[in-house]
């Protein structure tokens, strides 16, 4: 089972605790599980005081999630989410899983959100420009244009369990929001278990809930080429936090190199490299605006970000030979002191 993962840029510094106390000085325990999903390591830590039957609604809670996937896995060719896009061809309210009906909700707010910057139905415009790294000459305007989305999301409706779009041949590609929506999932599953001191770890992207025992989770920021920042810190709790990048994946037109990110307005390759971490308060927010960043420009980004009650980001990106960083206003107060 795949789908698409971004290289991670963040890291969890505390995993080697195995017994905690907290305040009033109680005894936690804790437990952490890790299985792969979604072509990369996916754990959940837990700090508990009763670890009874944990392993086994643990099991549960992994369970939900590949239900979730079989759904949403893009790269299935027989999943709910490419029967579905096959079925709109006719124009039919289709009956849809509760997890393939939350992807394309959140899907359609965060096309509304980014203007169309961000859209999951230009899949069939990321696959080609994914299908290999080198272009020896630039691609034909016309090629790109029919491969640009033909019918915009905002034509979604919901009727319940039922959706309508209409649009025909269309690929859908969650990449940009899939793990952040999983991560969101996972906390409300192991919620009913009453486990609430928890982080969920999706190959990087991380949604967390509240804080440790002994305070907040401190999550390690990694910007390559930014040696300022190798050793700095986020402090978090009841947050989640994403990034995407461009300084491990790349293509190259013409002999010039791009961001493997593209933008499905222009059709093509984002231009300027940069490495983008976003705070919101839940996953798929964190995820959907980490990739809606990496296609803007570095101080349209921050502008927008500040604009945004919602989310907090910062920005490293080549400057004048060298690496430059911005943050949004409300970044530095996740910041560990």
């Amino acid at each position: 089972m795949r789908i698409y993962s971004r290289f991670a840029f963040l890291f969890i510094l505390t995993l080697n605790v195995v017994v905690s106390h907290s305040q009033d000085n109680k005894l936690f325990l804790k437990y952490s599980e890790t299985r792969n999903l979604m072509a990369s390591p996916f754990t959940i830590v837990i700090y508990t005081q009763d670890t009874t039957g944990i392993s086994v609604n643990t099991d549960q809670v992994f369970h939900r999630l590949e239900k979730a996937l079989d759904a949403i896995n893009y790269y299935d060719a027989d999943s709910e989410i490419n029967e579905f896009c096959h079925q709109q061809k006719a124009g039919n309210w289709v009956k849809v899983s509760v997890d393939l009906l939350g992807i394309l909700k959140r899907s359609k707010r965060a096309y509304k959100k980014s203007d169309g910057v961000f859209d999951v139905s230009a899949g069939r415009l990321i696959r080609f420009w994914k299908s290999k790294k080198v272009w020896d000459h630039p691609v034909d305007s016309a090629i790109i244009k029919s491969l640009k989305p033909s019918l915009s999301l905002n034509k979604l409706r919901f009727r319940g369990n039922r959706v309508k779009w209409g649009v025909d041949s269309v690929v859908i590609d969650i990449g940009g929001i899939g793990k952040g929506y999983v991560t969101d999932l996972a906390l409300k599953s192991l919620r009913k278990y009453k486990y609430k001191r928890v982080l969920i770890n999706a190959g990087g992207d991380m949604v967390l809930g509240r804080e440790k025992p002994t305070g907040p989770w401190a999550i390690g920021v990694e910007m390559p080429g930014h040696t300022s920042l190798s050793n700095q810190s986020l402090a978090l709790s009841h947050r989640a936090v994403a990034t995407s990048g461009t300084t491990y994946q790349t293509i190259e037109i013409d002999g010039k190199i791009y961001s493997h990110i593209i933008n499905p307005v222009t059709g093509l390759p984002v231009s300027h490299h940069s490495n983008v971490t976003t705070i919101a308060k839940c996953g798929w927010k964190a995820d959907f605006y980490a990739s809606y960043f990496s296609i803007l420009e570095p101080e349209e980004a921050i502008a927008v970000a500040n604009k945004s009650p919602d989310v907090e980001v910062l920005i490293t990106f080549d400057k004048a030979g060298g690496v430059a960083s911005i943050f949004s206003r409300g970044f530095s107060k996740y910041l560990k002191k």
